[in-house]
């Protein structure tokens, strides 16, 4: 693995880390302040609009099961699953890492159990 690999896995597994456990004051500090967020339920264009609405998500998270990281340069991709009370959710995220931050997030999973 190179050390630009390194770094942005480093950083993902991080910014992981901290969701996982709740402290999103952590998490904030890995992300870009003009981050590009992009998932089935929500866009942002910062990183604060997105500690805002994990913020909400955080309560009903009871943990994170990750599967599978894959590395490419700047690029992570992360499989996971996601547990709740409504249920399991399996999740897939693409981060983009700059300057040893995370300035981009792709989220794919269905969103049909969060929706009621």
């Amino acid at each position: 693995m190179t050390s630009t690999q390194s770094t942005a896995a480093t950083v993902v597994a991080d910014y992981f880390s901290a969701f996982g456990r709740g402290d999103l004051a952590a998490a904030r500090q890995l992300l870009a302040n003009d981050l590009s967020f992009k998932g089935p339920l929500d866009t942002f264009n910062n990183a604060d609009d997105l500690i805002n609405s994990l913020s909400a998500l955080a309560p009903v998270v009871k943990g994170v099961e990750q599967h599978r990281t894959l590395v490419d340069g700047d690029d992570v991709a992360t499989f996971y699953d996601m547990l709740t009370p409504m249920g399991t959710a399996p999740i897939a995220e693409w981060h983009h890492v700059r300057d040893g931050k995370i300035d981009a997030i792709h989220v794919y999973f269905d969103p049909r159990p969060f929706a009621h």
